[in-house]
């Protein structure tokens, strides 16, 4: 699973696909606030779908 980390929360989401986090997240509406990281990092968000 590719892991993505919202930057201004330090949040680590999973990665549904090129567009939106598991949880939801459009990542497309504010790109700049997103971070591809590495996929052994820790999930931290707890929200439905990432958790």
């Amino acid at each position: 699973m590719s892991k993505i980390k919202h930057i201004p929360t330090n949040e680590v989401h999973i990665l549904k696909d090129s567009r939106t986090t598991a949880c939801g997240f459009k990542i497309t509406e504010n790109p700049e606030c997103w971070e591809k990281i590495g996929d052994n990092a820790k999930t931290t968000c707890s929200k439905n779908g990432c958790k």
